[in-house]
């Protein structure tokens, strides 16, 4: 099941996983697809929870899943996945050092690995009860690692979806439906289609032009959605869904 020796390196410091907290490795995988190439994922049914890890030199990344009704929980589904500095964020009351989780940086996998596996461990109890974590608190501390429901820009796909309706629209896909440490994760990115043409919406990049989104027509830049331009959310969301149905030459 362990195919290489990252995957062995990982198993092994955190076999007590296994050996002390009751979780069986269910998969491993080796996908180029993911930030980290290599994927272990330990479950635990009667903990209702499931740890992914995505890890090789350079990344390293654990989504906790909630299982729910006997599935984890979407990962879209940002009260009930959570990444796993959010144990760090809680029992330092947000002052961790983020850089103790960055196999960026010179600690590395291994070091970051080292660092995880002394942080499950003090948070075992957590790790072996069906008690989820803390989401009021954890908002208090670090408001953007919960969710409060749809963005402005999920309300600005379902205003253009909505407009598009009427032309069969569907939505193709969308990018929150990947787990975090897919390389196609971020930034934000949905394609529609709607009497054959794909309309696609995606953020600019995820750290230095994240306020901007361009929508594109059967792969032709049409509009550029601006969340700094002052307008009210409606009016930007009408002037992208004038731009969509004049590049799709629909009238009215």
């Amino acid at each position: 099941m362990l195919s290489n020796a990252t995957q062995r390196t990982i198993d092994h410091e955190l076999s007590f996983l296994r050996t002390d907290l009751g979780y069986a490795l269910i998969r491993t995988e080796v996908n180029s697809e993911y930030n980290g190439a290599n994927l272990l994922v330990y479950q635990s049914e009667k903990a209702a929870k499931q740890l992914e890890i995505s890890a090789d030199d350079g990344y390293f990344h654990c989504e906790i899943r909630r299982i729910i009704a006997g599935r984890p929980a979407a990962y879209e589904d940002g009260n009930n996945c959570i990444g796993f500095e959010s144990l760090a964020v809680l029992e330092s009351n947000g002052t961790y050092e983020h850089m103790d989780f960055f196999a960026g940086g010179s600690k590395g996998m291994n070091g970051v690995l080292r660092t995880t596996a002394a942080l499950f461990r003090r948070h075992a109890a957590w790790l072996v009860g069906d008690a989820w974590i803390d989401l009021e608190r954890l908002r208090t501390l670090q408001p953007h690692l919960v969710d409060d429901g749809p963005t402005v820009f999920d309300q600005l796909v379902s205003a253009v979806k909505h407009a598009l309706d009427p032309m069969g629209c569907t939505i193709t896909w969308r990018n929150t439906l990947l787990p975090p440490y897919h390389q196609d994760r971020y930034p934000d990115r949905v394609i529609l289609e709607a009497a054959g043409h794909p309309v696609e919406i995606k953020q600019n990049d995820w750290r230095d032009d994240h306020m901007r989104f361009t929508v594109r027509v059967d792969g032709i830049a049409v509009h550029t959605i601006d969340y700094m331009d002052g307008l009210p959310h409606d009016d930007r969301a009408q002037r992208t869904i004038a731009a969509v149905l004049k590049a799709m030459q629909v009238v009215g």
